[in-house]
């Protein structure tokens, strides 16, 4: 259980915050008793909790995670995540490799066909009680059957930061326990880190973290700490200036 002394409430579209000690009054805890009630992350549902002088707000989950990681918030940043995210919802692509088994001709590996897909931005996700992540844009199927042929999607858009080594460690981590490839775009030379044919409806990762590992091209690469793979794309994106 962890105890919070502030919560949040949403009344016709805007959030208020009720602090723990105005539950003392009668009429605040008989209200918040029937309200819905979060976090200022909105990441855990809260309740009232009084026990004779102490006054808070619950949740039942055991362990504080701490904030995710936050998003860079160039205006640059936010408007190539528009952009990205107004192209994936307006058509279905397909993310491919290419496909180095079939060298007597050229041809793809589909990762996945979003025909059909959800797509939003600036989202937070659980991937266990231990692993979440935030995430610039996410897309996922209709089907409530995730497996390989219908993975999580995810696009990380790199601006002015790299993310931590934290994040990327988690990133290993949730890709390895369910099937979610995350792929990377960068803000100031689109095109090198995802490869996008709108004409022809594809994205092409040259770098993505699938199945617990950072790939490549379609190599599996033998980086498996948050820090090596940090290394590697810090030290891929400088060849590009």
């Amino acid at each position: 259980m962890i105890l919070f002394k502030e919560a949040f409430y949403c009344e016709q579209g805007e959030f208020y915050k009720m602090k723990a000690e105005e539950l003392s009054k009668v009429d605040v805890l008989l209200k918040a008793k029937t309200m819905d009630l979060w976090d200022e992350t909105k990441e855990f549902r809260l309740s009232p909790f009084v026990r004779k002088n102490e006054y808070g707000f619950i949740s039942l989950v055991r362990n504080f995670r701490g904030p995710v990681e936050g998003h860079d918030d160039s205006d640059a940043h936010e408007q190539r995540i528009s952009d990205l995210h107004d192209m994936l919802i307006s058509e279905s692509y397909r993310f491919v490799i290419a496909n180095k088994y079939d060298t007597s001709m050229s041809s793809v590996i589909t990762l996945a066909d979003t025909d059909g897909y959800f797509w939003d931005q600036f989202i937070f996700r659980d991937y266990s009680y231990s692993t979440n992540l935030a995430h610039d844009i996410f897309g996922m199927s209709p089907s409530c059957n995730t497996s390989e042929a219908n993975p999580y999607i995810a696009v990380e858009v790199v601006d002015k930061v790299m993310p931590s080594e934290e994040t990327f460690a988690n990133m290993l981590e949730a890709t390895e326990n369910m099937p979610c490839i995350i792929c990377f775009d960068v803000v100031s030379a689109p095109g090198t880190f995802l490869e996008i044919n709108e004409e022809k409806c594809y994205c092409k990762p040259k770098y993505f973290i699938y199945d617990g590992s950072i790939w490549k091209d379609n190599v599996r690469l033998d980086y498996d700490t948050g820090t090596a793979v940090k290394e590697f794309l810090v030290k891929e994106l400088s060849l590009l200036s």
